[in-house]
């Protein structure tokens, strides 16, 4: 007899489908499955969550997790909490004595000009992290952030000291307008990814670590929370932030060994160190030196701008024979294949009616149609005015009034 529950459609195996992904090679594939694992992860801790009653001998509630971890049994992790005098010059000692480490700088926002500080975390052992708190909710002890970054000048800007991290770019940057010069920076886990993989479309630490650690870390939303129940890193207990983000700084810590011998194997090791790495202060000095805007032209030519506009649409109105917006591409396909019978060209793969899209319109322009090419002139000067005239000035910081662009080098 035929059994039919054998054809029903299953979930896939996890943990073979992501071997096998690795042994032929397909890293996007397997960055896709490992997402897509930590996603089922999540859901099912936020089911186990909502009927958790307080109750741990219920096992009424049961979650199916087979196939979600794929290979998590082999992580350990041990991250401390470093808030009190005593505890800091313990780190502080230990530090002192390492000649390499990872660490990262927890701000509320990712302003390195503007951004309070929340924390420090920092790896130097496999398994091992730390994390300094400086804001917290009340009641819970913090170290002072002037008397920290005091006491850790000395170790960042000896040159002696590795330094590596994720994305150190930014932790330079903030440490730079704390009057601390960074040096010392040997690794970065972000730029080893980069040139090993740059086809990769992230190199974010939570994808690198899925990729080459087979871990699966917390995300930031487990601390933070979603939608209207987001509260901001500061409310967070620091016992939770220090498991967090010491993870961090050892998932870190982690990929820059593991990433610079597969760059020794590539024979990349002689461009990360002598011109990635080295190109990172320079970057960063771009950042913060910035760019001066002559913002008074630039005003005055938005004001031309709008002015020529306002006179292409009255031109374009004459043309159509009626007012009707002209940036709304469906009214603007009213006025051109239903009421002026222009000829249509492709289709849009949305809706599959007539594009009015720019190569459209300048291929009616070309046949010699002259509301095309009004509409082509309008959009041009709109565009650069939103874009440009008016987007950059609004981008000028108003402490240092000059534009601070972000150059990626991944």
């Amino acid at each position: 007899p035929m059994e039919w529950e054998a054809w029903k459609l299953k979930e896939p195996d996890a943990k073979a489908l992501l071997a096998y992904y690795k042994e032929l090679g397909f890293n996007r594939l397997a960055t896709e499955l490992r997402a897509e694992v930590a996603k089922k992860m999540e859901k099912a801790r936020k089911q186990r969550m909502l009927f958790d009653m307080g109750d741990e001998d219920d096992e009424e509630v049961v979650v199916d997790r087979s196939g979600l971890y794929l290979e998590e049994t082999t992580w350990q992790g041990k991250y401390e909490l470093v808030d009190t005098p005593v505890k800091l010059s313990e780190f502080l000692a230990a530090l002192r004595s390492c000649t390499r480490f990872a660490f990262d700088v927890i701000t509320e926002e990712q302003n390195p000009r503007h951004s309070k500080l929340v924390g420090m975390s920092f790896c130097w052992q496999t398994g091992r992290g730390y994390y300094l708190p400086v804001l917290g909710p009340e009641h819970q002890k913090l170290l002072p952030e002037a008397e920290l970054l005091k006491k850790l000048k000395r170790v960042f800007e000896d040159g002696n000291i590795q330094k590596v991290g994720h994305d150190l770019k930014f932790e330079m940057a903030w440490l730079h307008h704390q009057g601390i010069r960074l040096q010392g920076v040997s690794g970065d886990a972000r730029v080893a990814s980069y040139l090993l993989h740059a086809g990769e479309r992230t190199h974010s630490l939570a994808d690198l670590s899925r990729r080459h650690l087979d871990h699966n870390p917390v995300p930031r939303t487990r601390l933070t929370g979603e939608g209207k129940l987001t509260r901001r890193l500061v409310a967070v207990d620091t016992p939770e932030m220090a498991q967090h983000f010491g993870e961090e700084s050892d998932i870190a810590w982690r990929l820059c060994e593991q990433l610079e011998k597969e760059l020794v194997d590539a024979q990349l090791q002689k461009v990360y160190q002598e011109l990635e790495i080295p190109l990172i202060p320079v970057l960063m000095e771009m950042e913060e030196t910035g760019i001066t805007l002559h913002v008074d032209l630039l005003r005055e030519l938005s004001r031309e701008y709008t002015a020529e506009a306002r006179a292409l649409e009255e031109e374009i109105y004459r043309l159509a024979g009626r007012r009707f917006n002209v940036d709304s591409p469906i009214q603007l396909r009213e006025i051109l294949f239903v009421e002026l019978k222009l000829p249509k060209g492709k289709k849009t793969a949305q809706t599959g009616e007539a594009s009015t899209n720019q190569e459209v319109l300048e291929a009616l322009a070309a046949e010699g149609y002259e509301l095309p090419n009004k509409i082509i002139a309008y959009r041009q000067r709109t565009k650069l005015q939103s874009t440009y005239l008016d987007g950059l000035p609004a981008q000028v910081d108003m402490q240092t009034g000059r534009l601070h662009c972000q150059f990626n080098q991944t």
